[in-house]
């Protein structure tokens, strides 16, 4: 049976290598411009992903908004539904060969639910 592997062990050759570390002594003007330009081109970075961050939030919210509508439509729809079986349940005869008898505009108020009053 093997021990527990040493990840360090495993991974010792893929690690990328280790940027040069300058004290004030080593620091020349080339190596100075190269970290500004680094800090400039990571802070870059960072405003595009700050934007995109932001775009996928505005993204998901206009997601979440519709999708709250779209709950109010079918819970809508359903009520309606519910209206209209509700009318509909009283059929003329019974049997496999009812004809229900229900008015059109039975249906119609059904549908259009409860009137408001004010």
């Amino acid at each position: 049976m093997t021990g527990p592997s040493n990840p360090r062990r495993e991974h010792a050759g893929t690690n990328p290598p280790t940027p040069v570390r300058h004290t004030v002594d080593t620091l020349n003007s080339d190596a100075l411009d190269e970290l500004y330009d680094d800090r400039d081109r990571l802070r870059a970075q960072l405003s595009d992903m700050t934007r995109d961050r932001d775009r996928w939030k505005w993204y998901r919210d206009d997601a979440e908004r519709r999708v709250r509508v779209q709950r109010g439509r079918a819970e809508v729809a359903e009520d309606a539904i519910s209206r209209v079986r509700k009318a509909t349940a009283n059929s003329f005869m019974a049997g496999p060969n009812a004809v229900d008898a229900v008015r059109v505009a039975d249906v119609l108020a059904a549908l259009n639910g409860p009137k408001e009053t004010k």
